[in-house]
């Protein structure tokens, strides 16, 4: 199974309905930038201290993938 380089938390006292919807708010940020890769690769690019894009981009990969919306 795949493990997780990180996760993100929401403080409990927000209560659950803030925390769902910053869980989605997160989710559906994450699907953006899958459904537009190029583009943020693009964005990405800037900080990646003269790395070849297609090295970046399998980087990147290897962290944001189809696994990344899954985790709950």
């Amino acid at each position: 199974m795949p493990l997780p380089l990180g996760g993100n938390a929401v403080r409990k006292a927000l209560g659950p309905d803030l925390g769902r919807l910053i869980s989605k708010t997160i989710r559906d940020s994450v699907s953006y930038g899958l459904d537009h890769r190029e583009d943020a690769l693009e964005i990405r690019m800037q900080f990646a201290r003269d790395m070849e894009t297609e090295l970046a981009d399998q980087f990147v990969g290897m962290y944001v993938n189809k696994w990344t919306l899954g985790l709950r």
